[in-house]
């Protein structure tokens, strides 16, 4: 039976080109790390971008309407105004008292309707501006998410850039050394060193406090 090759204990027992490829597999791990955790946050950032446009779609509809209703309701004011004016010039001329009684009457309602327009103008334009105020701070919190995508953007590019250069290294480093070397490497760091690391936070633990 063969014997098997002595293997090292300890990542210094490796060859210097084997501890620069470990180092430079470490430094892209980070970043894939890094580059994961900025791509999570640009998904939730377009989730909340989608909910903020479809709750900004509605609320300009909204507003809208508010705004048509209110425009609605001070032309009747006006119609209401110019009528009850109208009715009143034309009593001052009326000497009939049946006439008169009619026109007076007339005006009442018209006076009645009027207020109650006034009173529904009124209202409706205290809710628009409640709405108005919502939809304001909807477009601030789409702006303020805008703002953030593009910094994280601008983050998660800056993490290639520094990931570029190490990806040339490492391939440069790998492509020198003897295949057959380099397997032993990747059992080393897939086996060996997990190992090793558990070792250590056992005698760790082992170790009693002072």
């Amino acid at each position: 039976m063969d014997k098997k090759p002595e293997q090292p204990l300890d990542m210094r027992d490796l060859p210097e080109e084997f501890l620069d490829i470990h180092e430079l597999e470490m430094k892209m791990l980070l970043l894939a790390g890094v580059q994961k955790q900025y791509q999570g946050e640009l998904e939730r950032i377009k989730s909340l971008r989608m909910a903020l446009d479809t709750q900004l779609y509605l609320k300009e509809v909204e507003v809208s309407a508010l705004t048509e209703r209110v425009n609605e309701l001070e032309k009747d004011i006006s119609r209401l105004t110019e009528k009850y004016k109208q009715l009143e010039e034309k009593r001052e001329s009326v000497t009939k008292i049946e006439v008169l009684n009619a026109l007076t009457q007339q005006m009442t309602t018209v006076k009645r309707v009027k207020v109650f327009f006034e009173t529904q103008a009124s209202n409706t334009l205290d809710i628009k501006v409640t709405e108005e105020k919502i939809l304001d701070k909807i477009k601030e919190d789409l702006s303020a998410s805008e703002k953030l995508e593009k910094e994280i953007k601008e983050n998660l590019d800056k993490t290639y850039e520094e990931k570029q250069p190490l990806v040339s290294e490492y391939h440069a480093i790998t492509g020198s050394v003897d295949p057959d070397d380099l397997k032993f490497y990747e059992w080393f760091r897939d086996f060996v060193i997990p190992e090793l690391v558990k070792a250590k936070k056992s005698m760790k633990r082992a170790t009693p406090h002072s």
